[in-house]
């Protein structure tokens, strides 16, 4: 496990790993008994994965950027909402691994997918 962050005290985690040289992601859900379930898992094999997952929570919307940087050639990564009119940046010049919490504005109705570019 290379980095884990729960959102917003919510009970949902998001987690970096690294299995067999691949970059790989995993989204759990803390149980009513405190354990951990893994909802979702990805993975890829280029050394600057990334992915946008979005997530709610109460009233509140986040998008997470997690991925790898591991050659070192990302500074910046931009993530557009494909259906509003929003954009956020996401330094990333100085991380070799990185998961990046963004609450968004309120009145965003739709914030995935994504358009995420580097």
């Amino acid at each position: 496990m290379l980095k884990v962050k729960n959102v917003a005290n919510s009970g949902n985690y998001y987690a970096l790993f690294e299995l067999d040289g691949r970059i790989g992601t995993a989204n759990l859900e803390e149980g009513f008994n405190d354990q951990l379930k893994i909802e979702s898992v990805g993975h890829g094999s280029d050394p600057n994965y990334v992915t946008y997952e979005s997530l709610r929570v109460g009233d509140d919307s986040y998008g997470i950027v997690i991925g790898a940087n591991t050659s070192g050639e990302l500074n910046k990564i931009s993530i557009q909402i494909e259906f509003e009119l929003y954009s956020y940046n996401v330094d990333v010049s100085n991380n070799n691994y990185f998961i990046d919490v963004h609450k968004m504005p309120d009145g965003l109705e739709k914030i995935n997918p994504a358009i995420i570019k580097y």
